[in-house]
């Protein structure tokens, strides 16, 4: 930085790259304290991906259904503020994903844990 000359623009890529990785993002003044998940609102979500099943669904496949009666008890595992106090996102995955299904099929446990992991920000 202090010569006077054309840097490699690579370089500089992975001078940036490296800042950003190892020592954080600092365009953001806002702390982390300040942000709540206090406004979800899980069962028009539920709702939504139904209808979306219920379209798509062939008549030879069975129909996927979430159940919405548990929309406020996955709000409240996605809080943290469920019976448990459950805080790490694999426990939480895993409590999804038992509260999703109607049934008991296994093919809708499976989509069940994959929209659980979606919900978590994990790999669907």
């Amino acid at each position: 930085m202090t010569e006077n000359r054309k840097f490699d623009l690579r370089e500089i890529f992975l001078a940036m790259h490296h800042i950003v990785k190892y020592r954080g993002n600092f365009l953001q003044d806002t702390p982390v304290k300040s942000f709540e998940a206090s406004k979800i609102d899980v069962a028009p979500t539920l709702e939504s991906i139904n209808a979306a099943f219920n379209n798509k669904a062939d008549e030879d496949c069975e129909k996927l259904e979430l159940n919405l009666k548990n929309a406020h008890a996955i709000e409240e595992v996605i809080k943290g503020e469920d019976q448990d106090k459950t805080t790490y996102k694999k426990d939480k995955v895993k409590k999804i994903a038992l509260l999703l299904p109607t049934s008991t099929d296994k093919n809708a446990k499976n989509a069940a844990k994959q929209i659980a992991n979606a919900i978590m920000g994990y790999k669907t």
